[in-house]
C-alpha cells in the first residue's frame, strides 16, 4: 500500500533544496510506519472468554400444615365412635416442600379426664402413629390399629396428601361427648397440628348365668327361686342403671288365673326382709321398668341378685309362666 505524499514534497522543494531531500526521506519512511500501525491494529481482533460458574440453590423448609382432621366418612358426618368397633381417622396434610418431606404423623385421642401428654390407657388415652421409615404403628399399645387397612398418600411429589388410620377403642373407653382428637405432622425441623372433638358412645353388655328360673311353694308362702343367687355379669364404659320389670304370669291350665308382677320381689341378698345394701334395694316388680341399682360404676363387674315370689292364699295349684326382665341403661 502506498500513501500519496506529493503535496507535501512540492511545498518543501520551493523552500530549499536540502529540505526537499530531507522531506523525500521522510516520505519514504512514512508508508512503512503507517503500515506497521495498520498491522498492529489488525492483530487486535475481539476476543471472547468463558468460564463455568457453580450455582447452589437453597430451598427453604416449609412448615407442614394439617388441613383436615375428622373421624368417619368425612367432614359433616357424625363424629362418634362405638367402643369395640372399627372406625377411621383421616388426616389431610399440606407441605410446600411436597409431602415426601413429612417424616412423622401422630394421632392422639383422649377423654375429658385426660390430657394430650398423659399415659395411654384403655379408658382415657390412645396414641397411633406413622413414620416414613416404619409406616403405621399402635404407639400407645392400647386399643387396636389395623395397619394392613391403613393408608398413606400414594403421590409423595404432591403438596397435599391424606393419611387414613383404621382403629378400634377398647369397649371400656370412657363414655363422653367431649373426647379430643389431635393430629401432628412433622418434617425434619418443624411441625403442624390440628385438633377437634368427637363422642364415644355408651357401651353396655350383660350376661345372666340362669336362662330359666323356677319357684315351687304353697299358697300364702314367700318362696325363693330355685336358681338363687342369679349371677349377672356386666361391662360398661359409663355409669349405668340396672332396671327390672315383669309380665303377668298366666296359668297353663286355667290362663284366666294369673300371678301379677307385684307377686315378685328382687333383692340384693338372700333375706328379703333385711335392709338393702347401699345403692340397691328390695324391689317389688311391676309391668313398668323400675331402677334396682341406680349407679353401677363403669367397669367389667358382676352382681348376685335374688328373686322371690309371694304366693297368694288361696290360689289354684297349676303351673304359671311369664317373664322377668333385667336391663342396663346408661
Amino acid at each position: 500500500m502506498r500513501i500519496p505524499t506529493w503535496t507535501r514534497l512540492d511545498v518543501a522543494a520551493r523552500t530549499h533544496g536540502r529540505a526537499r531531500k530531507a522531506s523525500r526521506r521522510q516520505v519514504v519512511w512514512a508508508p512503512a510506519v503507517l503500515m506497521a500501525i495498520l498491522l498492529v491494529s489488525l492483530s487486535c481482533a475481539p476476543y471472547t472468554a468463558s468460564e463455568d460458574i457453580p450455582v447452589v440453590a437453597y430451598i427453604l423448609n416449609a412448615q407442614p400444615e394439617v388441613l383436615e382432621l375428622y373421624i368417619g366418612e368425612g367432614i359433616g358426618a357424625p363424629n362418634a365412635v362405638d367402643p369395640g368397633s372399627k372406625f377411621t381417622i383421616k388426616v389431610k396434610v399440606r407441605d410446600n416442600n411436597t409431602i415426601a418431606d413429612v417424616t412423622r404423623l401422630r394421632v392422639v385421642l383422649y377423654s375429658p379426664s385426660s390430657t394430650e401428654g398423659s399415659q395411654d390407657s384403655e379408658v382415657h388415652h390412645y396414641t397411633f402413629g406413622w413414620t416414613s421409615s416404619a409406616g403405621f404403628a399402635n404407639q400407645g399399645g392400647v386399643g387396636d390399629l389395623f395397619t394392613g387397612e391403613c393408608a398413606a398418600p400414594s403421590d409423595p411429589a404432591s403438596a397435599t396428601g391424606t393419611w387414613v388410620f383404621v382403629a378400634r377403642l377398647d369397649r371400656s373407653a370412657s363414655y363422653s361427648s367431649r373426647w379430643t382428637l389431635v393430629a401432628t405432622a412433622q418434617d425434619e425441623s418443624e411441625n403442624g397440628r390440628a385438633a377437634g372433638t368427637f363422642a364415644v358412645n355408651a357401651y353396655t353388655s350383660m350376661f345372666l348365668q340362669a336362662t330359666k328360673v323356677t319357684f315351687s311353694g304353697s299358697p300364702g308362702s314367700l318362696v325363693r327361686a330355685d336358681q338363687n343367687p342369679i349371677v349377672l355379669r356386666y361391662a360398661s364404659n359409663g355409669n349405668c342403671d340396672l332396671g327390672c320389670w315383669a309380665t303377668t304370669f298366666s296359668g297353663t291350665r286355667r290362663p284366666e288365673i294369673v300371678l301379677k308382677p307385684s307377686s315378685f320381689t328382687i333383692d340384693d341378698d338372700p333375706d328379703p326382709t333385711a335392709p338393702a345394701d347401699p345403692g340397691a334395694r328390695s324391689l317389688t316388680l311391676s309391668e313398668a321398668r323400675q331402677s334396682f341399682v341406680a349407679l353401677l360404676p363403669a367397669k367389667d363387674g358382676q352382681l348376685q341378685v335374688y328373686l322371690f315370689i309371694r304366693i297368694p292364699d288361696p290360689f289354684l295349684d297349676q303351673d304359671y309362666a311369664g317373664q322377668v326382665f333385667l336391663d342396663m341403661a346408661s
